[in-house]
């Protein structure tokens, strides 16, 4: 008859090794586990990483409206007056000590000067606006009125937008201008020709924009 200590020490020594393989099972399942939640959020990154620049094919890659982390924006389609525009507006700019600086020169008022702005803006801006081409294209300029910073000492500051309007066609021959990232990410790369005996071609400068979904503020 087997001694009753051995059978003691046999069954002590198989729940050791069920303790042991269970617990080493746990923390194996725990490294995968962890491992799956790593590489699952690793993923997403990696994805992103893989999107490179890409020549558009069409206008209507770069439907909807874009904006530069410095305020330029590009919109298409553009619908003016039943035709189709690629509009591209710069950066507003804060033009108050040009005005007030022209509206001494003229001893008039600075709100004088904003009520008769029409009258006087080739003048200011030593430019003509708005102006066309032969094929359309249209250069303009858009005012408006800020609120006064504090301490000035003039009613309202002067605000001013400069912009362009291209048809569609010749927008179309410019597609090679524009390089998309996915479906959010655009950029401009080498020249805008608007071929035009009046306007010079735009040439990059590499900026990147991103789409622009709060239309109400579209400026």
């Amino acid at each position: 008859m087997p001694s009753t200590d051995t059978e003691a020490v046999k069954k002590s020594k198989r729940r050791v090794f069920l303790v042991a393989f269970i617990s080493s099972t746990a923390v194996v399942i725990l490294v995968l586990a962890a491992l799956i939640v790593f590489f699952t959020m690793l993923s997403p990154i990696s994805k992103s990483q893989t999107l490179i620049w890409r020549k558009i094919l069409s206008l209507e890659t770069i439907s909807g409206s874009w904006k530069s982390s410095d305020g330029c924006v590009y919109e298409y389609p553009f619908e003016l007056n039943g035709r189709t525009y690629l509009r591209y507006a710069w950066a507003e700019s804060d033009d108050t000590e040009l005005w007030l600086s022209f509206a001494k020169e003229r001893n008039m008022s600075y709100y004088d000067l904003w009520l008769k702005r029409f009258v006087f803006l080739a003048e200011i801006y030593k430019a003509y606006y708005p102006v066309s081409d032969e094929n359309g294209t249209q250069f303009g300029i858009k005012l408006r009125q800020d609120a006064p910073l504090s301490g000035d000492t003039v009613p309202f500051r002067i605000v001013s937008r400069k912009e362009f309007l291209a048809p569609k066609d010749i927008a179309g021959r410019n597609v090679s201008f524009f390089l998309a990232k996915g479906t959010d990410l655009i950029k401009e790369e080498g020249e805008f020709s608007f071929f035009s005996e009046r306007f010079e071609s735009m040439v990059s400068d590499g900026k990147e924009y991103r789409r622009y979904t709060d239309y109400w503020r579209l400026p």
